[in-house]
């Protein structure tokens, strides 16, 4: 009598047995695929509550508007810098792109310093976050706020108006310019809805000193006004609410500019620890409240594939932080009556490189 061979599947012509695996993997494939469409549709209907940015429809501003924003600063008889009247000598013309390539995404983040009286807003906060697939490194880049830079189609500026003056475009399209970088997107929130995105986290552990504590709790509710306060942080880890985040970012009057953005790192590398820690439930939660409050300049198919490819780093990435220009890559000058952030921008340049995309350069050196 003969046997099947059970490598080769081959029975006797008088006593066939059928074939399983091809119907086992067949219907495994479609529960896959099933799966997959309907994890796409719940991707697209969150996405959908974002606010994109209609192009065609953009508003221009008006000659005061852009007035106010090239309007002097106050004298400073302490100044001792350079006074520069007119055109700025750059020495250096629009940087080349330092990296371009599947293997880097570019999203800027923009947290508007608008007023509720105001319908142009600079860019208060600005931070770059670099998505590095070959290192899994995040690097969250934060510019000065009064860095003078060139903006395309208008006269030389601080940084944060260029958001001002053309929106997210403008903005993207001056730090590439002026540096290299180019952005595959930008997202902003206004920083009157930025308590609410806190709260849902539940609120964020941040250590105050002693002194960002008492003026917390003097003048911490910015919008208010001063004497409404009844805050109680005190020096060392506060578990703080959205206002309390909100004005520990944009605490002005301790330190310099430099610490300030320091303090925006803080708050933001909390809400990424927080957000990388929860369970998948969660995070599809939080997204389907927090996305109605953001505004970006991305389609649902860059954002879809941007998804794609970076959810599956978040977990296991390497979160770094840095500022443009650090300390000695710029010079405190006045600028036709505005006080500002001078920069070197082969420095600035040659500190990306070494940061951003040190992996291209060195694979180029080697080879």
């Amino acid at each position: 009598m003969e046997y099947p061979n059970e490598y080769t599947n081959d029975f006797p012509e008088d006593n066939p047995r059928p074939r399983r695996w091809p119907r086992i993997v067949l219907i495994v494939l479609c529960v896959v695929l099933a799966l997959a469409l309907i994890l796409l549709v719940l991707v697209t209907i969150v996405i959908g509550k974002l606010n994109l940015i209609n192009h065609e429809t953009k508003g221009t501003l008006s000659s005061k508007d852009i007035e106010n924003l090239y309007s002097t600063d106050p004298p400073d008889p302490s100044f001792t810098g350079n006074v520069i009247t007119g055109t700025v000598p750059w020495s250096t013309g629009p940087q080349e792109t330092i990296f371009d390539g599947e293997e880097y995404v570019t999203i800027m983040l923009v947290g508007q310093d608008r007023r509720w009286n105001e319908t142009v807003s600079r860019s208060d906060a600005m931070v770059l976050l670099t998505f590095n697939k070959n290192t899994g490194v995040i690097y969250m880049t934060s510019f000065l706020r009064d860095t003078y830079v060139q903006i395309p189609g208008y006269k030389d500026n601080r940084i944060n108006a260029a958001y001002a003056l053309g929106g997210m475009s403008l903005l993207e399209e001056t730090v590439e310019l002026n540096f290299g970088v180019p952005i595959d997107g930008t997202i902003s929130v206004d920083f009157f809805r930025f308590p609410e995105i806190i709260d849902m986290l539940g609120g964020l552990d941040l250590t105050l000193t002693q002194d960002e504590a008492d003026y917390l709790n003097r003048r911490g509710n910015w919008g208010l006004g001063p004497d409404v306060c009844d805050w109680t942080l005190t020096a060392g880890v506060n578990h703080m609410t959205g206002e309390q985040c909100l004005a520990f970012s944009r605490l002005r009057d301790i330190g310099t500019d430099t610490e300030r953005v320091n303090r925006q790192h803080k708050v933001l590398m909390a809400m990424m620890d927080k957000v990388k820690d929860l369970p998948l439930r969660e995070v599809v939660g939080l997204m389907d409240q927090f996305l109605p409050m953001v505004t970006t300049n991305m389609t649902n198919k860059q954002l879809l594939s941007h998804a794609y490819s970076l959810f599956p780093m978040l977990s296991d990435s390497e979160i770094r932080t840095q500022r443009i220009p650090k300390w000695g890559d710029y010079e405190p000058v006045r600028i036709n009556g505005m006080a500002v952030l001078l920069p070197n921008l082969e420095a600035i340049r040659k500190q990306l490189i070494d940061t951003l995309a040190y992996d291209i350069y060195a694979t180029n050196a080697i080879t």
